[in-house]
C-alpha cells in the first residue's frame, strides 16, 4: 500500500489541530473541502454555502456559552499508515492519539483535490476500502447526529462523532426483561413508510442524499418536506422518508436496508433504534422494544440479554442525548418524591406481581393498585422524601381496602381523551378516540378470547419502559397499566365487532400496536401521556384503578 503523501499529512494535521478548542474556525473552513459538511452546534451546514467569516461568527456562539472541556473530542496526529489514491484524490489511513483518554486509534480520512482538502473521515483499522465507501462512511459519522440543545460534550467534526460513537461507552449496564425476545425476521413491515409517517430532520437528510449510491451499487433512502424549513435547521419533524410505488422506503432492497448493508450499521433517525426503546436510569439502561413490530408482539428470536453489542451499537451514537431519570421520582403530582432504590423495590414487586400466573389478571392488578395504595399513604421525611424502608414498612402491615368502584370514573378518564364526533380511523386506538368506540364495551370483557399472556407481557413491557415516571410520578405510571389493561378489551371489542371478526389473538395484536403509537408519537391528539389535561391526574387516583377494573 503506498505511502500516505506529505500533503495529505500535512493537511491532516491543520485539520486536527484547528478542531481543538479553542478553535481554530476560518483555518477549520479553509482546510475543508469545498462541499463537504460541516457541524456548527447542533446542525450540519454546507461549506460551500457558507463563508470563513459566517462559519466562525456561528460556531463562535456556541464556544462562547462553553468551556473548552465541553468540546470533544480532541485529537493529536501520531503516524500515517497507508494511501489509496483515485481521481479525485485519495484516502488516508492514519493513526491518532485523543488527548483525554490518551486512546490511541485508527482512522479514514477522505481526502480530495489537488490541494487534499479534508472531506471527512471515521474510525477503522481494516483495509482501506474503495472510494465510495470511504465518503458514505464519512458522512454517516455526521447523520445520527441530532439537533438536540443538551450534550454534556459537543463535537467539532465527524470525527469526534465517530469517537463517541465507539469509545465513550457508558459504564451503566443494560437491564432486560427476562422474557423479552427479537430477532428481525426481514418482514421489513417497519419501512412502509406510506404505512407509517416516519419523520426525521435535516441531520440525516444532508449527508444521506450526499452518499454516493449508484457507485455503490445501491438505491438510498428517499425524503419529502413535511413542513417548510428552507434553512434546514433540522427541525426534528421536518422531512418524512418518501416511498416508492409500493409505499416501502427506498432504500428497503428485498428484505435488508441498503443503508446497513452498506455501512455496516444504522445511522439514520429513527431507524437506528427501532425497535428497541432505552430508558436511562440512575443504575442501569432499561431495554423495551416497540409492539409496532410484528417480530417483538410475537415474541421471536433471541433474548435482549444476548444482544448486548448489537444493544451497545444501537445505542451509543445517541446514548448522551438521552434524558435520564433522576435520583428521586415524583410518586403523584404534587406529593413527595421517592428515592430511587424505593422506586425500584416497587418497581419490582409491581413486575413480580403481574406474572403472578395462574392467578387472573385483574386480580394481579387489584393486589399491584393496593400496594400502591400503601405506598399513597406514606407522608414521607422531613425533605417530602419517601425511602425504601419506608415502603417496606409499609407493605408489612394490612393494605388498605380496596375502594368500591363505579364505571364513573373510568368515564370521565375517557372522555378526557375521546371525541363524540372524532371521524372513524381504523388505525387508532378506540376508531382514534371516539367515545362510541369506548362505550360499545361496557360492562363486557373479551372473556375466554383474552391472550393473557400476550397482554401480561405488553403491560409489564410498559411498567418497565417507566413511560411517565420522571414527569408524572409512579401513581401515573401504575394508573397507566390499568388503563392499557381495560383500554386493550374496549378497542379489540369494538375493532371485532367493527369488522365481523372475532377477538382473538391478531386483533389483539393491533391494539398492542395501537397503544404504542400513542405513547411513541406523543405530540398526536388525543394524547394518552403526560399532557395538560385532566388526563394524567385523573390516572394517579385509586378510584380511577377501580373503576378501570370494572369491564
Amino acid at each position: 500500500m503506498p505511502h500516505v503523501p506529505p500533503l495529505a499529512w500535512q493537511q491532516i494535521g491543520r485539520y486536527l489541530a484547528a478542531s481543538i478548542p479553542p478553535c481554530d474556525y476560518p483555518a477549520l473552513h479553509a482546510v475543508s473541502a469545498f462541499d463537504s459538511l460541516l457541524i456548527i452546534g447542533n446542525f450540519l451546514r454546507q461549506r460551500s454555502d457558507i463563508t470563513a467569516a459566517q462559519y466562525a461568527e456561528q460556531a463562535g456562539r456556541l464556544a462562547d456559552v462553553l468551556t473548552d472541556g465541553q468540546f470533544g473530542p480532541r485529537f493529536a496526529p501520531v503516524a500515517p499508515v497507508a494511501w489509496r489514491a483515485d481521481e479525485a484524490g485519495g484516502s488516508a489511513q492514519v493513526t491518532l492519539r485523543e488527548v483525554a483518554t490518551d486512546t490511541v486509534v485508527t482512522a479514514v480520512f477522505r481526502m480530495v483535490g489537488a490541494d487534499m482538502h479534508v472531506y471527512g473521515a471515521y474510525l477503522d483499522d481494516a483495509s482501506l476500502p474503495e472510494p465510495a465507501l470511504v465518503t458514505a462512511r464519512c458522512l454517516a459519522e455526521l447523520a445520527h447526529w441530532e439537533p438536540h440543545d443538551q450534550y454534556p460534550i459537543w463535537p467539532v467534526t465527524g470525527l469526534a462523532l465517530a469517537f463517541h460513537r465507539l469509545h465513550d461507552v457508558p459504564d451503566l449496564p443494560f437491564e432486560f426483561l427476562t422474557e423479552s425476545r427479537f430477532t428481525c425476521q426481514g418482514r421489513g413491515d417497519c419501512c412502509q413508510v406510506s404505512r407509517w409517517q416516519v419523520t426525521t430532520h435535516a441531520n440525516v437528510l444532508r449527508p444521506s442524499l450526499k452518499i454516493p449510491w449508484d457507485a455503490l451499487g445501491e438505491t438510498g433512502p428517499e425524503f419529502a418536506v413535511l413542513t417548510p424549513d428552507q434553512q434546514m435547521t433540522g427541525n426534528l419533524d421536518t422531512f418524512v422518508f418518501a416511498p416508492d410505488s409500493l409505499g416501502k422506503c427506498r432504500a428497503l432492497d428485498g428484505q435488508a436496508c441498503s443503508v446497513h448493508k452498506v455501512l455496516g450499521w444504522q445511522p439514520l433517525s429513527p431507524c437506528m433504534q427501532y425497535p428497541f426503546i432505552f430508558t436511562v436510569t440512575p443504575d442501569s439502561v432499561c431495554v423495551t422494544a416497540s409492539y409496532n413490530c410484528h417480530t417483538v408482539a410475537e415474541n421471536v428470536g433471541q433474548p435482549f440479554s444476548e444482544r448486548t453489542a448489537d444493544l451497545q451499537q444501537r445505542l451509543q451514537p445517541t446514548r448522551t442525548r438521552l434524558g435520564a431519570i433522576p435520583d428521586l421520582v415524583p410518586l403523584a403530582p404534587g406529593g413527595p418524591s421517592v428515592t430511587w432504590a424505593a422506586y425500584r423495590l416497587v418497581e419490582k414487586r409491581l413486575l413480580d406481581i403481574l406474572a403472578e400466573t395462574p392467578l387472573p389478571l385483574d386480580k394481579r392488578l387489584a393486589l399491584g393498585s393496593r400496594l400502591m395504595m400503601a405506598v399513597l399513604q406514606i407522608s414521607g421525611d422531613e425533605a417530602g422524601r419517601i425511602d425504601r424502608e419506608q415502603v417496606a414498612a409499609a407493605w408489612t402491615g394490612p393494605l388498605p381496602m380496596w375502594p368500591e368502584g363505579s364505571p364513573t370514573s373510568a368515564d370521565t378518564l375517557a372522555q378526557t381523551i375521546c371525541l363524540s364526533q372524532a371521524p372513524d380511523n381504523a388505525n387508532a386506538l378506540l376508531g382514534g378516540g371516539r367515545w362510541e368506540a369506548w362505550q360499545a364495551g361496557q360492562g363486557r370483557s373479551l372473556g375466554a378470547h383474552l391472550d393473557e399472556a400476550l397482554l401480561t407481557r405488553f403491560l409489564r413491557t410498559l411498567l418497565f419502559r417507566k413511560i411517565g415516571l420522571r414527569q408524572m410520578g409512579a401513581a401515573y405510571l401504575w394508573g397507566l397499566i390499568v388503563w392499557a389493561h381495560r383500554v386493550w378489551h374496549r378497542d379489540a371489542l369494538y375493532r371485532a365487532e367493527t369488522d365481523g371478526l372475532p377477538p382473538d389473538h391478531a386483533v389483539q395484536l393491533g391494539t398492542a400496536r395501537r397503544i404504542e403509537l400513542l405513547h411513541e408519537h406523543s405530540e398526536r391528539r388525543h394524547l394518552l401521556y403526560v399532557s395538560d389535561n385532566a388526563f394524567g391526574p385523573l390516572l394517579t387516583r385509586p378510584e380511577t384503578w377501580a373503576s378501570l377494573l370494572i369491564p
